[in-house]
């Protein structure tokens, strides 16, 4: 599986300035069949190391992707062991 969208570490690094992580390290997932998925290592805002994933949707209209958020959100609330997007202020 190739990466449809090639990141940057620059632009990786842009990416996550709004959200309080500081890249550390990121790696292309070769799993997946349809958007591109980065494994990434960060620092939080207290300077923990920590991981995530950056999917980028390649082929969902904005709609699709807010109901599919508002559900993963929901769902990782209840403490279900899903993949919870991450948030902030000003960013929809």
């Amino acid at each position: 599986m190739s990466v449809f969208t090639p990141l940057s570490d620059d632009q990786i690094r842009d990416l996550l300035r709004p959200f309080g992580l500081k890249l550390v390290s990121a790696r292309v997932a070769t799993e997946g069949i349809s958007n591109s998925n980065y494994l990434l290592r960060c620092h939080d805002p207290e300077g923990v190391e920590t991981g995530t994933v950056l999917t980028v949707f390649e082929q969902q209209d904005a709609l699709a992707l807010r109901w599919y958020a508002d559900l993963l959100s929901r769902l990782a609330a209840a403490d279900l062991p899903v993949p919870a997007p991450l948030t902030c202020k000003g960013i929809q």
